[in-house]
């Protein structure tokens, strides 16, 4: 597997795992991790099956495809490749805003005129990671920003959007050691929303577990909130904390809160630093396999590498 491919299936398969446990708290969930297979969320309307992935996938094979077509990346187009993925295959997982929205309209154009973006949640983080496969810092932010002001037009979801696309970049294009990608992200990422930047360096200087700090005050207790600026801080805590991708995969979950998001993050982004190997058997295996699903993951990382040559 090439570095692109393995990003996309830990996307996939963090995603896949993780709605199981998605908005139980840290305290509830080691009462029922199971780490031996797939299972769908306990709440029918979520509408999941078990190894199936959700909006974080979705999204993020959206933009993979629109850097694959050579488009330039203009928020219009960034948002017809939203509506296009999503129209081929509908699926649930979506936030209200998109959930409503999109079957509503044909076109991004027709999104982004029904959208509100004055939201600070994760969703534009959570999808940006493709984004790193461009070829310097400067393209990867300027496209993260742009990604984001589809949806999360804001700072913090700009911040947000801007360091996970940079975490990406800095694995695909091996800029640096680990130890020093929590200050990549950070220098980078500082004029952009001042506040993120001093959270994420306080989580980079986190000696022992501190909830609080992680999560806030009103989520010590629960895990992840579904916000962008914590997202990003708990991604790069795990990212540099945990030495492989099967350890990032259980701990990303063991967090509680947004575990699809975070663990799909987390997971893609260390399986282009460390691989799959440490992945048991049925994570890959039982991974949806329909026609988005394992395969055509891997022949979308083989043409983008292709591409990108």
């Amino acid at each position: 597997m090439n570095k692109i491919q393995n990003l996309l299936l830990g996307l996939a398969v963090g995603d896949a795992f993780g709605i199981r446990y998605e908005t139980m708290t840290r305290y509830e969930i080691p009462r029922v991790f199971d780490f031996t297979k797939y299972q769908r969320n306990p709440k029918e309307e979520w509408g999941n099956g078990a190894g199936e992935y959700t909006d974080d996938t979705q999204m993020s094979i959206a933009i993979a495809e629109l850097l694959l077509s050579g488009k330039l990346l203009t928020k219009e187009n960034f948002a017809d490749y939203f509506v296009k993925t999503y129209k081929r295959d509908e699926r649930n997982g979506y936030g209200k805003g998109l959930r409503i929205t999109l079957p509503e309209v044909s076109d991004g154009k027709g999104l982004i005129a029904k959208l509100k973006t004055n939201s600070i949640r994760n969703g534009a983080a959570m999808r940006a990671t493709p984004l790193g496969l461009l070829k310097n810092a400067r393209l990867v932010i300027e496209a993260a920003m742009t990604n984001a002001s589809v949806t999360h037009d804001t700072l913090k979801g700009k911040a947000s959007s801007v360091c996970m696309a940079l975490a990406s970049h800095y694995f695909l294009h091996d800029v640096g050691p680990i130890d020093k990608l929590f200050n990549y992200c950070l220098e980078l990422s500082l004029a952009i929303d001042p506040e993120s930047t001093e959270y994420w360096t306080a989580i980079g200087d986190m000696k022992e577990f501190d909830p609080v700090l992680l999560f806030g005050e009103a989520d010590k207790d629960y895990g992840v909130p579904c916000d962008g600026m914590r997202t990003a801080g708990a991604v790069l805590y795990l990212v540099t904390k945990y030495p492989d991708t099967v350890s990032v995969l259980k701990e990303s979950v063991l967090l509680g809160g947004d575990t699809d998001s975070v663990a799909a993050l987390a997971t893609g982004l260390k399986a282009i630093q460390c691989g799959l190997d440490s992945f048991p058997e049925f994570l890959l295996r039982d991974l949806e396999n329909g026609p988005c699903g394992r395969d055509y993951l891997i022949q979308l990382g083989e043409k983008l590498e292709k591409k990108l040559e």
